[in-house]
Formats: structure tokens, sequence, C-alpha cells
């Protein structure tokens, strides 16, 4: 009797302690969401939610010292935005969000989108919020160390242009190949087809 006892004491107590293990192991690995985490934008900390003030946000990865990819992209949004009515342009914002957070603060990346416009939003991700944000949005991206430079490394990433919705989803792409015309008719037909 005191065998049984004692296993049964000693199984509930493991019992319980997996009850407890399990609940405390799930509080602290929460799914992630990048639209509930707060990050340093030009706007002031907010999460991508709040973020999302217009009917669609085009979303941009890139990094500050870009070559080519980042600032034809977005002169091509800059162009492409001065193309739209007042109306159908407030349909519109562009996030920028840096994928350089080593070289690349929120000051630096206010000033850098300053240039193309001032409108533009800049979101400073944190290296350690960086890898899962990007993963969330299929988004690709290497450091890729150059010995003969002068800035010591550039990123690959993805160029693409995300569409998201007032919710966060991602409705479109928009390749950076294409022209102006090809992303003012894109933006044109969002309009149309709410």
């Amino acid at each position: 009797m005191n065998k049984k006892l004692f296993t049964d004491i000693f199984l509930g107590f493991v019992l319980f302690s997996i009850i407890v293990g399990s609940y405390i192991y799930s509080k602290n690995h929460s799914t992630y969401s990048p639209l509930q985490t707060s990050y340093s934008t030009t706007k002031g900390d907010k999460n991508f939610k709040e973020l999302l003030t217009t009917k669609y946000t085009l979303l941009y990865f890139g990094f500050l010292t870009c070559p080519e990819a980042c600032p034809t992209t977005l002169n091509k949004i800059k162009a492409s935005f001065s193309e739209l009515s007042p109306e159908e342009k407030s349909n519109f914002q562009l996030i920028f969000t840096g994928l350089d957070p080593e070289r690349d603060t929120l000051l630096k990346i206010k000033t850098y989108l300053e240039y193309f416009n001032p409108e533009f939003v800049g979101v400073f991700v944190p290296q350690t919020q960086l890898e899962p944000l990007t993963a969330n949005f299929g988004i690709v991206f290497k450091k890729v160390f150059q010995d003969n430079s002068n800035l010591s490394y550039t990123i690959d990433h993805s160029t693409d242009i995300l569409v998201l919705d007032q919710s966060g989803k991602i409705i479109q792409t928009l390749h950076h190949e294409l022209p102006k015309t090809a992303y003012v008719s894109e933006l044109k037909k969002l309009i149309i087809n709410k």
C-alpha cells in the first residue's frame, strides 16, 4: 500500500510538473507577431499595425548604402506617387524597413527617406528582431563581406515591394524591375478594385 501511494504521489508530481512547465514555456515562447511588435519608426515607437494607416501600404526592405536597387526603387515610388491625384495618393504610404542595423540608425534612415519623400515612413529594427520580421514577410537577405571595399560588407536582399492591406496581409508584390508606368498602373488598379 505504501509503495502504491508513493507511486501515485510521484506520478501526480510528474504530471503537475509537466503541466506547469508547459504553461511557463508557452508564456515565454509565444508566437511572434510582427504586427504587434513595437519598433522605432520615424513616427515614434509603433508596431506595424499602428503604422497601417492608409488603405494600402507599400513595404520595402533595404539598406542605406545599397548602390542600386534601393535608391532606384524609392525614386520610382516617389515618381509614381507624383503621377497620382491627391485623392488617389491618400490610399497609399511607403514604409521602408532597414536591413542594416549596424550602420543604419533611425536618424540616418529618416534623413535618407526625406531625400525621396518626407512622407515615407522609416522603421529601424534591431538585429535580434530582424530575422523573424523578414521571415514573416518572406524577405530574404544576407550580409556579404567584401575584401576590396571601404564598406567591408554589403547586403544581398529581396528587392520587391510588398503591398499590404490595412490588416497587414500581403495582397500583391511589385517587382522592382518594373518601369514607373507599370507601378502607376498597378496602384490605380488597386484603387479601382477596392
